[in-house]
């Protein structure tokens, strides 16, 4: 295998989607589709494991596994890219792995309903996305106005869809899709040394996010399980 592929998820996160397939014991010959694969960092840990028949979309084409994965070109905005997908490979996969990938579409509904029509019938989802209803998210809202990970101006490719927990249940109820898990990955601390200090005003915000975290904690008392971490993993199935 190659040199490893610089993963763009948060730290570790790559790491908990494969812990994840292991838990639900998918076979060696699952048919996979990556959307929203980047450089193929997800792909790579699943060679490693014995997964061989994994198809690669993504936008932009600096996917560096396209001698082992079949790898489709596509913009994940379109309205029917299920149909697509169709066409150049399988009709039905028995894992879909969107890793960060939902909150940069302009339609999270839209990406849902395509999904469901790719997935086999007793197949799985896992969609991570940025979980606004973290504490630490609810404190940068206080700060600036936007969840965690949506403060940057929007552009090509960036955050423009912040996914909340009972909008997405019932995006998946009206296409009869159920959680079959919902688990957490990311700390506050994991975050702090992810963040890129650019100027001044960063180091400031960082002074007061952190301040604010720990002077408001007992807030945590709220729906504490959904404020644990900062970043949400569904695992998903039809009904």
């Amino acid at each position: 295998m190659k040199e490893k592929i610089p993963e763009m998820a948060i730290k570790g996160l790559n790491n908990k989607i494969l812990d994840i397939i292991k838990k639900y014991k998918l076979p060696k010959n699952a048919r996979i589709l990556v959307l929203g694969c980047g450089r193929g960092a997800i792909e790579q840990k699943l060679l490693n494991q014995g997964y061989y028949d994994i198809t690669s979309v993504d936008y932009f084409t600096d996917f560096e596994l396209k001698n082992k994965c079949k790898f489709i070109k596509l913009d994940l905005n379109l309205e029917n890219f299920a149909q697509i997908i169709k066409e150049k490979s399988h009709e039905e996969y028995d894992i879909i792995i969107a890793v960060e990938v939902i909150e940069h579409l302009f339609n999270p509904y839209n990406f849902l309903k395509n999904i469901r029509g790719l997935l086999s019938e007793k197949g799985l989802v896992i969609i991570s996305t940025p979980n606004t209803h973290s504490f630490l998210s609810r404190v940068d809202y206080l700060i600036t106005g936007y969840p965690t990970f949506f403060i940057a101006e929007p552009e090509l490719g960036g955050h423009v869809s912040p996914i909340f927990h009972k909008i997405f249940k019932s995006y998946l109820d009206l296409l009869n899709l159920k959680i079959l898990e919902h688990t957490f990955h990311g700390s506050f601390l994991i975050y702090l040394k992810s963040y890129k200090i650019y100027s001044f005003r960063s180091i400031i915000y960082l002074l007061m996010l952190s301040l604010l975290y720990y002077l408001l904690q007992p807030l945590m008392l709220i729906n504490r399980k959904i404020s644990k971490d900062t970043n949400s993993i569904y695992i998903i199935t039809k009904k």
